[in-house]
């Protein structure tokens, strides 16, 4: 009996170990997904005139007549409200990216998993970095019309570097997380998609919230809204939003153990579901 236990204990040691000898050995494999993700960002817009500058064009002509539309229903400044959408949605659209991808991160890469013996993290890093390079092109418009408008505070430019890494950080947790439940379960990349979509009517992003009432209740439950916060409320108010700060590395930690635990006890089955 005891043999049994001890064995039992070992086999946890091991696959925990395994798991994050994995993540570790994939981080070290940087050229190889960066290479990667941007082969995959050219193929994708391959043959056409400004190639992946269509990015930020699509992103400057959709917040244009978004903030032209939606401005107009807003008691606030104009200027703060063009802001508060446009860094808000560019943000947004990180998250909702690193969720949606993260659910095929492993299906869409079953060639190479079943043919080259590579770390599983790697296709996650690939993933993260295939979103920041979205996340720099469509910033660069999103910076010039908060530039335009006069939305905008130099105290961002010291928090950029420590969100943009607690973003990258919780990328990856998060495509370690569901990239596995979804290999076993697909419909969860369905509904992971329907998911974002409620979630994006639901955060703070096309509406300001009040500062008491029902909205504002669910602006603060919503997870979305603190990361959100980390990068948005330095630009527009120049203030520090340290409950968001905490909130968000809560989360972040959360998703983390979660994403260590699925990720290890599944590594081994993950071939079979593929």
């Amino acid at each position: 009996m005891t043999t049994t236990v001890e064995g039992l204990t070992l086999r946890r040691k091991n696959i925990f170990a395994e798991a994050f000898e994995d993540v570790f050995r994939g981080a070290g494999y940087w050229r190889l997904w960066t290479a990667l993700a941007w082969h995959a960002m050219r193929q994708r817009y391959r043959r056409s005139w400004i190639g992946i500058g269509w990015l930020g064009v699509s992103f400057a002509v959709f917040m244009t007549v978004k903030i032209f539309i939606f401005g107009g229903f807003m008691s606030s400044d104009m200027g703060y409200y063009a802001g508060h959408l446009t860094i808000g949605y560019l943000i947004y659209r990180l998250i909702s990216n690193a969720v949606t991808g993260s659910c095929a991160v492993f299906v869409g890469a079953q060639t190479w998993i079943k043919s080259e013996p590579l770390p599983l993290s790697v296709h996650v890093y690939k993933m993260m970095m295939n979103n920041f390079i979205i996340f720099a092109i469509t910033a660069v418009p999103a910076l010039a019309i908060c530039a335009y408008v006069g939305a905008y505070n130099i105290m961002a430019l010291v928090w950029l570097l420590p969100s943009l890494a607690l973003y990258a950080f919780t990328t990856v947790c998060i495509g370690l997380l569901l990239g596995v439940i979804s290999a076993r379960y697909r419909d969860i990349m369905h509904f992971s998609q329907t998911a974002m979509q409620v979630a994006y009517f639901l955060s703070p992003i096309l509406w300001i919230p009040p500062e008491t009432g029902p909205r504002a209740m669910a602006a603060f439950l919503n997870p979305i809204t603190h990361y959100v916060a980390l990068l948005r409320q330095p630009m527009l108010e120049g203030t520090i939003p340290l409950l968001s700060w905490v909130i968000s590395l809560s989360c972040s930690l959360v998703i983390a153990l979660l994403a260590i635990l699925f990720f290890a006890t599944s590594r081994r089955k993950l071939i079979f579901w593929l």
